[in-house]
């Protein structure tokens, strides 16, 4: 056998490595959203159904900002710093806004709480401080539960709609391709990184399932509602 067939074959360029990781995880999602999206339907988000949506978001931005921050002490390289300190200025900007939308509709998140998959995907997975570019590149592939603009498509016609920064599709990936570019060098970094991202994308999708069995809740207390109300102003008018 000649020796140069057991030369290890060398590892992909990282920049290359990224984009294949994101398209990957990019095809993956689109198969999966050709099924049954999060609202069962594509009738328009009632209110109490965008209120929902406004919590979500505004708990996960909340999420973000404290496992961005945990990274800043461990990530390296000043180029990642930076990132993370831009996505985390960006998360406060747009948490302070969607609390005040919230606040516009006659509420808050005092009552609400996170679904366990949420818990798990954000609060857990990506909170992790241990190999932090890897983290930081599953964060940039895999953070989108419910696609923005599967929301925005079901949005009731009120005032208050999902604040969003064009930055948000922006920053993520750059950051997740400055950290391929410093620690995805090597055939071992690569696999690790890939079933990190494999990982992750597993709980955003488990994310999605979850808000859509949430969605589903609410509509289900609705009719029920609707069915007392129906009966209570049946019963009035037999009197």
């Amino acid at each position: 056998m000649n020796s140069a067939t057991l030369r290890p074959r060398p590892a992909k360029d990282p920049t290359a490595f990224f984009d294949d990781l994101v398209q990957t995880v990019k095809a993956r999602r689109e198969a999966l959203t050709k099924t049954p999206n999060l609202s069962e339907g594509e009738r328009p988000l009632t209110r109490l159904e965008l209120i929902e949506w406004l919590q979500f978001r505004y708990w996960y931005l909340q999420e973000e900002g404290r496992f961005v921050d945990s990274w800043l002490s461990n990530a390296p390289g000043t180029e990642l710093l930076a990132g993370l300190g831009a996505l985390m200025a960006d998360s406060d900007r747009q948490s302070r806004h969607l609390l005040a939308q919230l606040e516009a509709l006659g509420t808050t998140t005092a009552t609400w709480s996170p679904e366990s998959e949420w818990d798990h995907w954000i609060s857990e997975f990506h909170a992790s401080l241990d190999d932090i570019p890897e983290r930081i590149m599953a964060y940039a592939v895999a953070q989108a539960p419910v696609p923005m603009e599967t929301v925005e498509q079901l949005l009731p016609e009120i005032s208050a709609t999902p604040a969003r920064s064009s930055a948000r599709d922006r920053w993520p990936m750059a950051l997740g391709l400055s950290a391929a570019k410093t620690y995805a060098t090597t055939l071992e970094r690569q696999a690790h990184t890939r079933a990190r991202v494999m990982h992750a994308f597993e709980l955003e999708q488990k994310a999605r399932l979850a808000f859509g069995r949430r969605i589903r809740s609410l509509r289900a207390r609705a009719a029920a509602n609707d069915v007392v109300d129906e009966g209570s102003a049946s019963g009035e008018g037999n009197h």
